[in-house]
């Protein structure tokens, strides 16, 4: 603004001084006024142009302010990318953390999860080499020899259990009658095939003791040597009837006497099956 006003008040300052020099050969009387305007106008120049800063000044200004400002933007900058960078990292290591505690928590579930199963599969074990046992004790009983009368002796319900396990009936050996009911603690635990006529045949009810026992029918033959065999059957009797000859097998378990009607008593060889089929 100060160099525009310098530049003006230099114009007008050589117009006047043209006009002065003009008055002065017309004579006019204004010649002296005009000088001396011309000189305030020259003096207004000098004043405006000292006060004008210098343009190497003012560049070194703004160069200094853009440096300035470069440096400001720069260090904005700068602090922008720390911030994101110090963000970055705080993230990444909380995601770390995070997968650390999730992977230690796995881990943990895992070897409780094994640990759980290696329990588990060793109580079936134990359980099941447990059951095997029993099945084996049960697959050969402890018979009672010491006592003959089936009725007593329990060996009827070990029979029982014995067949429970075993499911199917084995074969059975053809022995003579007459020895079996002789000596019956010979034969425990040995499968024997009678045959005979059968004389009573007997199924018990659903709610009685000895079905809740395991005993569902009860037959008795009289076999070709003369012998009285009588089968405790955990099956039902069937379509086998008082008369027909049927071929049984079964395990021997001691005898009895019952009573006869006539006086007396018949002596028994009682035996245990889970098939009556012909």
């Amino acid at each position: 603004m100060l160099a525009f006003i310098g530049l003006l008040s230099l114009l007008a300052c050589f117009i006047f001084l043209i006009i002065a020099i003009v008055s002065v050969f017309r004579k006019n009387g204004k010649a002296k006024i005009q000088f001396l305007v011309t000189g305030v106008l020259f003096i207004v120049f000098i004043v405006a142009l000292s006060l004008t800063p210098d343009a190497e000044d003012s560049n070194n200004s703004i160069a200094d302010k853009s440096a300035s400002s470069g440096e400001v933007t720069a260090q904005e900058v700068s602090t922008e990318s720390e911030k994101e960078a110090d963000k970055a990292a705080k993230e990444q290591a909380k995601k770390e953390a995070e997968d650390k505690k999730n992977a230690e928590a796995a881990a943990k579930k895992e070897a409780e999860e094994k640990k759980k199963a290696e329990k588990e599969a060793k109580k079936k074990a134990e359980e099941e080499a447990k059951l095997k046992a029993q099945e084996e004790k049960l697959k050969n009983p402890e018979w009672n020899v010491s006592e003959v009368d089936a009725v007593e002796n329990g060996n009827i319900f070990l029979a029982v259990e014995m067949l429970r396990v075993l499911k199917d009936m084995p074969q059975g050996e053809y022995v003579d009658t007459e020895a079996v009911i002789k000596t019956p603690w010979n034969y425990y635990g040995t499968p024997i095939t009678f045959t005979g006529v059968v004389a009573v045949v007997e199924d018990f009810p659903p709610g009685s003791d000895t079905y809740k026992a395991g005993l569902a029918s009860d037959i008795v033959i009289e076999t070709y040597e003369g012998t009285i065999v009588e089968f405790f059957s955990m099956v039902p009797s069937g379509s086998i009837k008082v008369g027909d000859e049927v071929t049984i097998t079964s395990y021997p378990v001691g005898r009895t006497e019952v009573d006869n009607t006539m006086g007396g008593s018949f002596t028994h060889l009682i035996t245990v099956t889970n098939n009556v089929s012909q």
